[in-house]
């Protein structure tokens, strides 16, 4: 029986150690298993990129701006000499400073009751660009838009600038429209709401 025994003890203890080789293989092939599920996970992974964004740059905004055009000297005519002339004639002139960049501007005026009138604008070289007197209505003083009206300068026709300016006082006050061309320049009679006549020659610069 002891023969038999010790062949039961080593039966039991083949079995006991196959037991244990199989746990131990079992164990390694789960976590072979798991290592392959991982690395299956880890190769199925979705790798998310960040977005293309484009960018589209718009050119700057550009402004146009609108140059008034210069206007051009009446040929022939002096500031200075014109100014004499309003002098001599009790015209008490000084400087304004109200004026385009650019201009000088002279205002004149006589020393009556009723007030005439006389604004000259002109180059820094002595050039009248634009001439604006104004009487009251009915006055001896709207004499002076006569003499404004027949001033000499190139191409000046006073015959012409004379009954022009008739024509438009005698007319019930119908005044000729803007820019109506005598001697080469435009004039412009109107009347300013206050009883007042206000004759334009040539082109002031916008102030």
């Amino acid at each position: 029986m002891s023969v038999g025994g010790r062949q039961v003890g080593v039966i039991v203890a083949s079995s006991v150690a196959v037991a244990v080789t199989v746990v131990a293989v079992g164990a390694c092939a789960s976590a072979d298993d798991a290592s392959s599920i991982e690395s299956g996970q880890a190769a199925t992974s979705t790798t998310h990129l960040p977005s293309t964004q484009t960018t589209t740059s718009l050119p700057p905004a550009t402004t146009t701006t609108t140059v008034p055009p210069t206007p051009a000297p009446i040929p022939g005519l002096v500031a200075s000499t014109l100014q004499g002339q309003l002098t001599d004639n009790g015209f008490v002139c000084v400087p304004s400073d109200s004026h385009a960049e650019g201009y000088q501007v002279v205002d004149c005026a006589t020393l009556s009751d009723a007030v005439a009138t006389v604004r000259i604008v002109a180059t820094p070289a002595d050039e009248v660009v634009a001439m604006e007197g104004s009487a009251y209505i009915g006055t001896e003083d709207q004499r002076w838009l006569d003499f404004l009206a027949t001033r000499t300068w190139d191409g000046a026709d006073p015959s012409a600038a004379q009954a022009w300016l008739d024509a438009a006082m005698t007319s019930s006050m119908v005044l000729g429209p803007p820019g109506t061309n005598v001697g080469g320049q435009p004039f412009h009679l109107y009347a300013d709401g206050t009883g007042r006549l206000i004759l334009d020659i040539g082109v002031a610069p916008p102030v």
